[in-house]
């Protein structure tokens, strides 16, 4: 495993410590004094969001996290020392949820927000601290009290500013290691050249841009969805690039309106609120076909479906195939 975006985690806080109940030697009066030191707060637990941290993979075998707990008080008014707290580092973008009441508790969207999720336990006192004008020796204490125990899911959304979508084999992966100018990137002719989500940066002068590239969608041609694992991500874009390849414009067996609807479908599955998006879709592998026959039927299609896509025509493995006016209209978008 190499990508993970949601796990559930036990988290306990350290308890108090303990007071102590102890009186000092008695002087030369015959007396004693309670010098029973009280004892130390439990550990807390925070959760801090970092821009470090890619996906939730170190906690994969980690069911369990523990607060230290306060020491005990001890004789000589003595005080336990705090139990010592603990920042627990995750993505930005994980949304901290309650397991058991499914409440939200918090949305960490932004680097170094910081939030306590499991308060220690208080310190116990010791008996020095019961001492009064009216009890002198007082023999009692208390015990530390329990630290917070919490079932936390962590569910995490990339943040990105562009997302990329579309069947597998659709060139998706060309196309993000074009744009991106990431040369580590396999790309080869089998189904799932990305498994998991990735994002990469689009660089200019006038602003970096996040794009996120989603694993492909696996489509039956009778317009059904079989897989399309993680494109609930593609929530925290503002534009969404549909890569298609161009060979669907010429199978018989599939319908192009009834494939778009298949694909609206399984966002609304996937919980992604498209109103506040645009969708550009990318006919893909031009280099295999004619421009103007390729152009012929997307302008045909589109008016027959009354389709109001902006669209493009490109080949991912060719820059020179419009590629450079897609990025260049890409930056338009966001300025």
């Amino acid at each position: 495993m190499k990508f993970l975006d949601n796990i559930i985690i036990n988290i306990k806080a350290g308890n108090g410590g303990n007071g102590c109940l102890s009186f000092s030697k008695k002087n030369k009066f015959n007396k004693s004094k309670p010098d029973g030191g009280n004892g130390g707060d439990g550990g807390n637990i925070y959760i801090c969001s970092s821009e470090l941290k890619y996906c939730l993979l170190n906690f994969y075998n980690k069911k369990y996290i523990y607060g230290k707990n306060g020491l005990n008080g001890s004789r000589n008014s003595k005080s336990g020392k705090k139990g010592e707290d603990i920042i627990i580092y995750v993505p930005i973008g994980t949304t901290l949820i309650n397991f058991e009441t499914k409440e939200v508790i918090y949305n960490l969207y932004k680097k170094n927000i910081k939030i306590l999720i499991a308060k220690g336990g208080k310190k116990g006192l010791g008996n020095k601290s019961f001492k009064s004008s009216i009890k002198r020796s007082p023999k009692i204490f208390t015990k530390g009290k329990l630290g917070e125990y919490k079932i936390i899911q962590f569910k995490l959304m990339l943040i990105s500013d562009i997302g990329i979508f579309g069947l597998i084999n659709s060139g998706k992966s060309s196309l993000f290691k074009i744009i991106t100018k990431i040369n580590n990137i396999k790309i080869s002719n089998y189904k799932f050249t990305t498994i998991y989500p990735r994002i990469g940066v689009i660089k200019n002068n006038y602003k970096n841009l996040l794009l996120l590239d989603t694993p492909g969608i696996i489509f039956e041609n009778k317009f059904k969805i079989t897989k399309s694992k993680y494109l609930y991500h593609l929530n925290s874009c503002k534009l969404l690039l549909h890569v298609i390849n161009i060979s669907i414009l010429y199978d018989k067996y599939i319908k192009f309106d009834k494939y778009l609807h298949s694909i609206l479908k399984e966002f609304k599955i996937n919980n992604i609120n498209l109103q506040d998006k645009v969708i550009w879709i990318i006919f893909n592998k031009l280099d295999l076909y004619n421009f103007d026959d390729v152009k012929y039927k997307i302008d045909k299609l589109f008016n027959i479906f009354k389709l109001k896509f902006n669209y493009y025509i490109i080949s991912s493995i060719n820059y020179n195939l419009n590629i450079d006016k897609l990025i260049k209209n890409i930056y338009n978008f966001f300025k």
